[in-house]
């Protein structure tokens, strides 16, 4: 999930800023990348700050790129070299990343009134099984995505009819 250079870096000063007085960050993240696991304008996450500890594969973290932009996905694999990323709708990864790019890691996801830890084990298991899956992700991801997106015109269309 990516941001414009602009927004990625007043978002960047904020939770900088946040981090310096030990909060945690709450957003909500931006772009399909991510999908189906964190939806755009629908989920949040909760962020800690990637202290020097060494990530888990499956950890969803966010980095910054080169360029400046700000990148929340999930960590695929560990080298020598850096770390390697990649979203959730995608089967490309991103990297190698050094650890002077690492911001923070996720460490909750709330979706609609209901928040959970990324410590929760149906949350651990599912999320390893679909980084497993991550070749075969485009066969299961473009008829989920194709239905997810009738699903909410059909929301929307009866949402409509039910309004004065």
């Amino acid at each position: 999930m990516t941001m414009t250079a602009s927004a990625s870096q007043q978002a960047y000063e904020h939770i900088r800023e946040a981090f310096q007085k030990q909060h945690s960050v709450t957003i909500r993240p931006q772009g399909t990348s991510m999908f189906p696991f964190l939806i755009e304008n629908r989920n949040l996450v909760t962020l800690e700050p990637w202290t020097a500890h060494k990530p888990h594969r499956g950890d969803i973290m966010l980095y910054q790129r080169e360029n400046q932009l700000l990148i929340l996905h999930r960590l695929w694999r560990i080298r020598k070299d850096g770390y390697y990323f990649v979203g959730d709708n995608q089967t490309a990864p991103e990297g190698p990343v050094s650890p002077s790019q690492l911001i923070a890691v996720v460490t909750e996801i709330t979706k609609g009134n209901r928040c959970y830890s990324v410590k929760f084990l149906p949350y651990r298991f599912l999320s390893r099984l679909w980084l497993f899956l991550r070749p075969l992700r485009p066969y299961i991801s473009r008829p989920a995505g194709k239905i997810f997106t009738c699903l909410q015109a059909r929301r929307r269309q009866h949402h409509r009819s039910d309004t004065p």
